[in-house]
């Protein structure tokens, strides 16, 4: 490469490890591009200590929004990569200072209402409340994305697919917009570069968090009821994780959530494997969740999932806001951990998803039908590429 371009990669939180990879910062530097990772509201949230770290790399920079504004003036005509939707004075500020600005939203997992989920019927709706309000959301931005100005939108879009809950303006040419996939899509088609094959070596948890301290209850300041007595939600876990072993002659390894802390969690003493859901989710016998983003995984490798409960998960609000909508529209059979028949044959809740279902799910949430079997950087590459060949 004759000249070095320079990228800039923003996110409202610290970066993570994780983070530096999925985005695609050490690819693009790997190709020789002077790529920098900005935390743009630094000191917004409180920090929780994850196990897999914080990115501390010599490109990293720590910023408020206001020195954000500051910064952006010394690296005038760079290409920044905006991973959170941002607009306003610093798409203004980009703008003054010939800045290209790429919305690069399809690096994290896919995001959708309950509402849009395709039923066994495809209808338009149902009656979620949580599903409701998603889907009033999505409409709410589709009616405030038509009145921006063109100095309040980014050059392109990178993007889930058309039925995800990310809503670009609607006086961006078509042309700079690109609906691919979700970041879970990368993941699997990493591991298929590898020679990854599903198998059935394990049975897989995949955690959510839920009982222990993580990034997204911080800065959210959301609660869940197992953290209030966590000793006690951990031995019925166990309980369960111990059956399934004993029936299926395979061991329970836990999929760690990315942000959370796991310095008092106890899963007595299984194997805790972080950033490889993907993989593990190829070796497993089935898959174990409240509900996760991961289920993608599930879909793209065919695997029974598990719905792992107790009463006072069920009766909490975040089971009716977030959860039960989907464990409905899948026919999803509970494992109550508080129920006799679940706690002796877990098994028996393992439910297998129909393959009508799961293609619609893939092709709606998951993966454009048409779009090229590369990864969400590779596409972001050959949108810099572009941006450089116009620039002459």
């Amino acid at each position: 490469m004759k000249r070095t371009y320079k990228v800039i990669f923003c996110l409202n939180r610290s970066f993570t490890n994780r983070d530096y990879q999925r985005f695609g910062c050490a690819y693009l530097k790997t190709k020789g591009y002077a790529v920098e990772a900005w935390n743009i509201d630094a000191g917004r949230y409180s920090r929780v200590e994850i196990p897999q770290g914080y990115y501390q790399g010599g490109n990293l920079r720590e910023l408020s929004p206001q020195d954000t504004i500051k910064e952006i003036a010394g690296n005038a005509g760079a290409v920044f990569i905006l991973t959170v939707n941002i607009a306003g004075e610093l798409l203004l500020e980009l703008k003054r200072w010939n800045c290209t600005a790429i919305m690069y939203w399809s690096t994290g997992s896919l995001e959708y209402g309950s509402a849009e989920i395709p039923k066994k019927d495809w209808p338009k709706r149902t009656n979620s409340f949580g599903g409701l309000i998603r889907s009033e959301m999505k409409k709410l931005l589709c009616k405030n994305s038509k009145s921006r100005h063109a100095e309040d939108i980014a050059d392109y879009y990178i993007l889930n697919t058309h039925q995800c809950l990310s809503v670009p303006p609607k006086n961006v040419d078509e042309e700079r917009m690109y609906y691919i996939h979700t970041g879970d899509y990368d993941r699997y088609l990493e591991s298929e570069r590898k020679g990854i094959s599903a198998s059935e070596e394990l049975i897989l948890y995949v955690d959510s968090g839920f009982g222990l301290v993580d990034i997204d209850s911080v800065m959210f300041g959301y609660t869940d009821p197992w953290r209030e007595n966590p000793q006690e939600h951990s031995q019925k876990r166990n309980k369960i994780f111990e059956k399934l072993e004993e029936h299926y002659g395979l061991p329970v390894v836990i999929a760690g959530h990315p942000h959370t802390d796991y310095s008092n969690a106890d899963f007595g003493g299984r194997e805790i494997v972080f950033d490889q859901t993907c993989e593990l989710t190829a070796k497993a016998k089935l898959v174990i969740m409240q509900w996760s983003t991961a289920v993608s995984y599930t879909m793209l490798f065919k695997k029974p999932v598990m719905i792992l409960m107790d009463d006072s998960m069920i009766h909490h609000r975040l089971y009716h806001r977030w959860l039960y909508a989907n464990y409905k529209i899948f026919d999803l059979r509970v494992c109550n951990m508080d129920i006799t028949e679940c706690k002796e044959e877990p098994w028996e809740y393992a439910n297998v998803i129909v393959d009508s279902m799961r293609e619609r799910y893939i092709h709606a949430f998951i993966k454009e039908e048409g779009t090229p079997e590369i990864l969400s950087y590779e596409i972001l590459e050959q949108i810099i590429q572009k941006i450089y060949q116009e620039r002459g």
